[in-house]
């Protein structure tokens, strides 16, 4: 998934009795989070009535074994409904998952379950799964410009500031003004031990 990507698609459940679970998702993917939609319902393959009714949609995330209810109704219906029409739907669901500094697995669901008018019941469940990326990384490199002594790299993390290395470099004739992204530059964009904020990599002299 990559960065200001929107991916839509349709997902069902195995058809149990010309009936199956739906499920419509669209994701989006930015710098630091995949904000995520969805809704669905009950897909029939002809026109079928019901006495009872219940949807629900929600997500699992990362290691957790529940899955967190979004949005949920039940209600008694006596409605049908033709081939490719949903019975029911709640509406579309939104999450924003958050990155973190590894990535992590989020699972999308559209749950149904009804009462048939004869009182046999059926339920099914349509899912879709997606991997939330880890923050994106940048290496900060050090040249002493013909002198010794550079610090090591450093590692920049999307958002986060990074506070440089202290060292100073030292180099015979020359006075330790701080670094610059320019190996011919005359003063210093940042002091040793300052804060870098780009969402860069970059070589600092």
């Amino acid at each position: 998934m990559a960065s200001g990507t929107t991916y839509e698609e349709d997902i069902t459940s195995p058809t149990y009795s010309s009936l199956q679970a739906c499920l419509h998702y669209q994701t989006t993917e930015t710098g630091d989070a995949v904000n995520a939609s969805w809704y669905g319902g009950v897909w029939a393959n002809y026109t079928r009535e019901f006495n009872y009714m219940y949807h629900s949609l929600g997500y699992k995330k990362g290691s957790n074994s529940e899955y967190s209810k979004a949005n949920s109704s039940g209600h008694s219906v006596s409605h049908s409904g033709s081939s490719g029409t949903p019975y029911h739907s709640n509406g579309t669901v939104s999450e924003t998952f958050a990155k973190t500094t590894s990535a992590y697995n989020v699972y999308l669901y559209s749950y149904c379950s009804v009462e048939s008018l004869n009182g046999s019941y059926w339920d099914s469940q349509a899912e879709y799964h997606f991997t939330v990326p880890a923050l994106a990384t940048y290496t900060i490199k050090y040249n002493a410009n013909g002198g010794s002594g550079a610090p090591g790299n450093q590692t920049k993390t999307y958002g986060i500031n990074l506070t440089l290395s202290s060292t100073i470099p030292t180099k015979a004739g020359y006075k330790f003004l701080g670094w610059s992204t320019s190996s011919t530059a005359t003063s210093a964009t940042y002091a040793a031990g300052g804060t870098y904020s780009s969402n860069s990599g970059t070589t600092l002299y």
